[in-house]
């Protein structure tokens, strides 16, 4: 492989960090900019170039706008609509970023892609695998986001940031006088931008949620609800609904319109079902398996059993009743700190 690197950069501290370990390295570095949003990207886009700039790297622009809206919101607001609580920013990496970041390498003459993600590669070269390890700052980990990786897109990334924590990346920021090293970390989703998601999909897409009926897990009716995308599960505030005691979100049937409240140990599931299975240390799951599965990005993981099922669906059995699994996330799992696959939960088994 020759010492070209293409590297995501939206002007963060992350990607410019990146970027600069990078050129420090000895690599060739050109950082890219993928444009998702338009011209709402203009500025953030303006913003990474100067950054390229003040550390001598050349710097590209992708204009990515219609297939990011394709791939990544339409298909938000799509199954949320439908009642699901989907992941953009995994839609993203595996429909977006990452293709297109790979096709600028080789319109480049780059073998290799970078990004600032909180991640390690693993190569496990006795089986020709490549996988991922968390990071060493547990806390910003995202390896969740990044479980349907091809082998060949591992192969040829490079993740810097994966044996760095927050605190020494700011650190080294700070050293190389980088005008940056103080901008604060970007924690809404991208094309949500301050709103909710209900209020996203009405602006967006016209798109009106009619009212109906709360249901309890009898099936009686105990409200009106005011349209199935202005609750997520697990939810307990903002329900305009007084019961007389707790009652969470449990379930969204977008066939009845109705939207079930249980107390909360009503709120538990004993196993999971899950589709779309995509596995990375190892080419199939074709026995059951002992793992720690995450259903969120921000919970803890759980310890379980994964057990293969028909049409690259999986099961997996929790040890201890698992809270709020909903629809539409991903069951992520690992095997000690190595990243084993993911897929899309499908709905969960009541205690």
């Amino acid at each position: 492989m020759n010492n070209r690197i293409i590297v995501g950069m939206s002007g963060g501290i992350d990607s410019t960090v990146t970027a600069l370990l990078l050129k420090e390295r000895g690599y060739e570095v050109t950082g890219a900019t993928l444009r998702m949003l338009g011209t709402d990207n203009d500025r953030e886009c303006e913003y990474a170039a100067q950054i390229a700039d003040s550390l001598g790297i050349k710097h590209i622009v992708a204009d990515c706008s219609q297939t990011f809206r394709k791939n990544v919101m339409d298909r938000f607001a799509l199954e949320y609509s439908q009642g699901k609580t989907p992941n953009p920013c995994i839609a993203c990496n595996d429909r977006v970023k990452f293709p297109e970041l790979f096709k600028l390498a080789e319109e480049n003459g780059c073998d290799r892609v970078a990004t600032g993600h909180y991640a390690s590669i693993a190569a496990y070269t006795a089986i020709g695998r490549y996988t991922l390890k968390k990071a060493a700052d547990q806390a910003k980990d995202q390896t969740y986001f990044l479980y349907r990786l091809s082998q060949y897109e591992l192969s040829r990334l490079v993740l810097p940031l994966g044996e760095l924590t927050k605190e020494q990346i700011r650190s080294y920021a700070r050293e190389r006088g980088l005008k940056n090293r103080d901008k604060p970390d970007s924690q809404d989703i991208c094309f949500i931008r301050g709103r909710d998601y209900a209020s996203f999909i009405r602006d967006e897409y016209a798109y009106e949620s009619p009212p109906g009926r709360f249901v309890d897990c009898n099936g009686r009716t105990v409200g009106e609800h005011k349209g199935l995308i202005n609750y997520t599960i697990g939810q307990r505030k903002g329900l305009g609904i007084a019961l007389g005691a707790p009652m969470y979100v449990a379930d969204k049937d977008r066939a009845t319109n109705t939207v079930t409240l249980v107390p909360d140990d009503r709120l538990y599931s004993s196993e999971l079902i899950a589709e779309d299975a995509c596995f990375t240390a190892i080419e199939r799951l074709d026995r059951p398996m002992k793992v720690g599965a995450k259903t969120r990005h921000t919970r803890a993981e759980s310890p379980a059993t994964v057990y293969p099922e028909a049409d690259g669906r999986i099961r997996v059995v929790f040890d201890a009743p698992h809270r709020a699994i909903a629809p539409g996330q991903a069951v992520v799992m690992y095997t000690a700190d190595m990243l084993l696959g993911g897929a899309t939960i499908i709905s969960g088994v009541n205690v």
